[in-house]
């Protein structure tokens, strides 16, 4: 990558500022120390409370990692992307965004189905070949009118050989039913999972670069401000602008986790800690060769298994430098139901046989101390109760520790586009929100700990748990897609006819493309997408009508010459010119 003397600048000032923030953490643990006082409890009392201290340390390889990856590769460097054009000059195979859903959140699927085609006709248009794919394992009454957008109904009979379960289960199921070939591109997405122009541009910049050694690529998840529903109006309704403002901004350390230890991992051409389940870029073929039926073990975190699995076909990873857009859960049990399939996913992953250990060595380290991370939780409420000094060094270790988890949360927040958000939702609602993460973060981080003793008290998990993805803002923006849809519809119908009956006579006149028009709709937003697809038919049958006029001109032409003997006859009334057809 090309760095010009700005993304020099940036990245230096940012690095400093790291180091500032690590130095901060080591003053911070040294000044904590001093303000405490020696323990004046029984003595076995002290010894615990300095042996659950040494517990933080299950946070460090984590901590670590992560801001290893964003010391390396500074998050805040944008990758220069070519035009559309350009890259379509070297990719001549086909995209194929992929939901996965399992059929119960129709409204949350046709919302964002319907956002990824408006971005795919407009980012895409022509010039790349795409194709939208809903795999889901109940049939779902969408009603698109675009060919582009296919639904791939898992039957519910079907059993793949090993009995893989839920996702991964649709997920190969796929494999084999898509019309995909093996060169063809597969862009893996949630139900709730949205992209731009710049998203595009990075996954075919990854193509462009790995188009031949076929490695998976993998970008930044962002929460906000993308996912913010409702526009921010005064301070009365502020709590209704992100879905849910504690699980939003504890997500926060999600988005560094991205940009810095998977990242790392993808910097380093492989997959240590496996990979996310949305905005996969992979080719058809590692699809096809490596599946996802490898049964129980991989039905719950079918993501992971697939990662590892692909390190062991020698199938190498890269990172996208660019964003997609999902929704943290709803509501607070929610977050913890999801904190719990992960983990419990992860440990099935890590017990299967089918996976080298090797392989699976680097993962096994980071879940064992995710694992116990909670008791470092619980620390913090033991410290500030029970004030007990330790020696210096220990003391500025911890404070170290602790500033570097703060400042996760704080990084994360300020990574997810605030340019934008401020744009969107204006300095205020951007303010409050970066207030909000900072008083927060202590609750944040309980609620990750008690994810985790959720996990350990009931770690049992029989099913595949999908939290609440639907609220009164998708379902009526889905329900105003459908209305569109319909009404789409019958001005097609009312349209066809009329471009029928023209195409009959082969003539179009500037009086007959009024004709042609949208008055059947009174939407303005409707109009426009009905005026590009009415413009794209008539100049079909423009070209038709020139093409054959020129005919007729020439045959025409031919037969004066061959009656120039012959008496005159009367001049027959001669049909439009070209001149009079409008383009």
């Amino acid at each position: 990558m090309n760095l010009c003397i700005k993304d020099i600048l940036k990245s230096f000032l940012f690095r400093l500022i790291l180091l500032g923030i690590y130095s901060l953490g080591f003053y911070y643990g040294l000044y904590s120390d001093s303000i405490s006082k020696q323990c004046e409890y029984y003595y076995f009392v002290c010894i615990i409370i300095d042996l659950l201290k040494v517990s933080w340390i299950a946070t460090l390889p984590y901590l670590f990692l992560t801001h290893l990856g964003i010391f390396l590769y500074v998050p805040i460097i944008e990758s220069q992307y070519k035009t559309i054009q350009t890259y379509s000059k070297v990719f001549n195979d086909r995209l194929y965004f992929r939901f996965v859903t399992r059929g119960t959140n129709n409204h949350t699927i046709r919302t964002n189905a319907n956002e990824a085609l408006n971005q795919c006709i407009k980012s895409l248009s022509n010039k790349i070949n795409w194709t939208i794919e809903i795999v889901t394992d109940k049939e779902l009454n969408l009603k698109f009118q675009n060919k582009n957008i296919k639904q791939i109904v898992v039957p519910s009979d079907y059993i793949p050989p090993n009995n893989v379960k839920f996702k991964g289960r649709a997920l190969h199921y796929a494999v084999s039913a898509s019309d995909a070939n093996n060169n063809d591109w597969i862009i893996h997405l949630d139900e709730e999972t949205r992209f731009n122009h710049k998203t595009i541009l990075g996954i075919l910049e990854h193509i462009r670069n790995n188009n031949d050694d076929y490695k998976i690529g993998q970008g930044v998840i962002l929460y906000a401000p993308e996912r913010i529903f409702t526009k921010f109006d005064s301070l009365k309704n502020i709590s209704l602008t992100i879905q849910h403002w504690i699980t939003t901004l504890a997500d926060s350390i999600r988005v560094v986790d991205d940009y810095g230890r998977f990242r790392l991992q993808f910097e380093a051409q492989t997959s240590w800690f496996g990979i996310k389940g949305s905005f996969i870029v992979c080719k058809n073929l590692v699809e096809k060769q490596i599946g996802f039926d490898y049964g129980d073990d991989a039905s719950i975190t079918e993501d992971t298994f697939f990662a590892l699995n692909a390190v062991e076909y020698k199938v190498k990873y890269a990172f996208i430098n660019a964003t997609m857009y999902e929704s943290s859960p709803f509501t607070l049990f929610d977050f913890m139901k999801q904190r719990r399939r992960w983990i419990a996913g992860l440990w099935k992953v890590l017990k299967s046989p089918q996976l080298k250990l090797k392989t699976k060595l680097p993962l096994m380290f980071m879940v064992l101390f995710w694992s116990v991370s909670f008791v470092s939780w619980l620390v913090l409420i033991v410290i500030f109760i029970f004030r007990t000094s330790t020696n210096n060094i220990y003391s500025s270790f911890l404070g170290f520790i602790f500033v570097l988890t703060c400042s996760l949360y704080i990084l994360g927040f300020l990574l997810s586009e605030p340019k934008k958000w401020i744009k969107t939702h204006g300095i205020i609602h951007w303010l409050l929100s970066f207030g909000l993460q900072i008083i927060g973060m202590p609750v944040f981080s309980f609620l990750e700990g008690i994810s985790i003793v959720y996990w350990l008290v009931s770690p049992e998990q029989k099913k595949f748990e999908i939290v609440q993805k639907e609220n009164d803002q998708v379902i009526n923006d889905s329900i105003h897609i459908e209305e569109t849809n319909k009404e789409l519809s019958k001005c097609d119908i009312e349209n066809n006819q009329k471009i029928n009956y023209h195409l009959s006579s082969m003539i179009i006149t500037p009086s007959t493309n009024l004709m042609i028009d949208n008055s059947c709709s009174k939407d303005k937003e409707l109009n426009e997408i009905q005026d590009k697809k009415l413009e794209k038919t008539t100049k079909k049958i423009m070209l038709v009508n020139t093409l054959s006029l020129a005919k007729m001109k020439t045959h025409s032409s031919s037969q004066s010459k061959s009656q120039e003997s012959l008496p005159k006859t009367p001049e027959t009334p001669q049909l439009s010119t070209p001149s009079e057809i409008i383009i």
